[in-house]
């Protein structure tokens, strides 16, 4: 039984040798003529991901980071901080003033600040 595997590897091995070049080549060949798929996936993936969010989704966002019924939008503007494209939405209700920026690619809010307006303001 051993002998008998033995010499199916040596033939195997053989036939590969005296193969090997044209299966090679033609392997090479089968692959060059071939898109590459994978590439393409990736790029369109990586597309999506540099897509950046509107200005409405990022309203809703700080909506609900802010998480208060009745808020007043004061103002939505895009911003890069830090080499990062952001948008800094600004909400208010009442005397409480809500400052929230949210990463423009990929919806994480990245600072959230609630102060008190002084009356009068």
């Amino acid at each position: 039984m051993r002998n008998t595997t033995k010499h199916l590897i040596a033939g195997a091995g053989i036939i590969a040798a005296l193969l090997g070049g044209s299966a090679f080549t033609a392997a090479s060949a089968n692959a060059a003529d071939r898109p590459d798929r994978t590439a393409t996936a990736r790029t369109a993936a990586q597309e999506k991901k540099i897509q950046e969010i509107s200005e409405e989704r990022a309203v809703e966002i700080a909506k609900l980071r802010a998480a208060r019924a009745g808020l007043t939008v004061v103002k939505a503007e895009r911003v890069t901080v830090d080499g990062v494209p952001t948008w800094r939405v600004e909400l208010q209700k009442g005397r409480t003033k809500y400052v929230v920026d949210i990463d423009a690619r990929t919806e994480k809010v990245v600072s959230y600040d609630r102060t008190r307006v002084a009356a009068g303001s």
